[in-house]
């Protein structure tokens, strides 16, 4: 099977998870909004956007006020999205189906490390955004931590074969290729471990007093956050804004 279409048939089924299960459970929600602000505090919002590999929508109730556009490989993706999104369409993030200089903002929340190119993809990406304009990209990186957790995850029907989890150098190789990188921070503790993904692991359904710890564990997060040597070295996810270069 070729890459598209095992990447197609892998998001196809995890869309309606994602729908039904992923961004609806309460203290998933919460994560998932609080990962979203994270993201969009990050650059200066400039319109007009590009939502890239936007799933169905989710970033969509944070972008109202936005001219947006949504991109996904997913045909089940993109009409979930497009109950969100004025425009939506069906694409591949490594051949991105717009003009040069197209955009301002690109958000990549989770996107490159489902592709089989994720270089081309950043060349992609600088070359639709418009001079000055600014990308943010958060991905799962690979540490002593978490890389038996996330080699186990792999084997589900939630990920393709191509799903990987970059080191943090390889991944600023990659984005420096074609970026000029503005900002490197840290996130994904134990909040992001029992939050972020309940449709393919949900130990939280078994906490007493969910609203309460929710915000607890959330506020750890931002704490660990903060911790020097820690807070890069048990991190499951990094977050990156790059500029285009001069």
């Amino acid at each position: 099977m070729s890459y598209s279409k095992e990447e197609i048939a892998v998001q196809d089924y995890v869309s309606e998870l994602y729908e039904k299960n992923r961004y609806k459970k309460p203290y998933s929600f919460a994560y998932h909004k609080w990962w979203a602000e994270k993201m969009l505090s990050s650059v200066k919002l400039r319109e007009p956007i590009l939502d890239n590999g936007c799933g169905p929508g989710f970033m969509a109730q944070f972008l109202a006020s936005y001219d947006v556009v949504g991109i996904d490989i997913s045909p089940k993706m993109v009409k979930l999205a497009q109950k969100r999104y004025s425009k939506v369409i069906q694409g591949d993030s490594q051949h991105l189906p717009f003009k040069d200089d197209s955009f301002m903002t690109v958000i990549n929340k989770g996107v490159l490390h489902h592709l089989e190119d994720p270089q081309k993809a950043v060349e992609e990406i600088s070359r639709v955004l418009k001079p000055g304009g600014q990308a943010v990209f958060a991905e799962s990186v690979s540490n002593i931590l978490n890389s038996l957790p996330r080699k186990l995850m792999r084997g589900t029907r939630h990920f393709s074969s191509l799903h990987k989890n970059f080191r943090e150098e390889e991944l600023k190789r990659i984005i420096e290729s074609s970026l000029k990188i503005e900002k490197v921070s840290y996130f994904g503790y134990l909040a992001y471990v029992l939050f972020v993904a309940p449709d393919v692991v949900d130990l939280y359904k078994f906490v007493p007093f969910k609203r309460f710890f929710t915000s607890f564990l959330i506020k750890f997060d931002e704490i660990m956050a903060k911790i020097p040597i820690l807070k890069k070295h048990l991190c499951w996810c990094i977050m990156i804004t790059a500029k285009k270069k001069s």
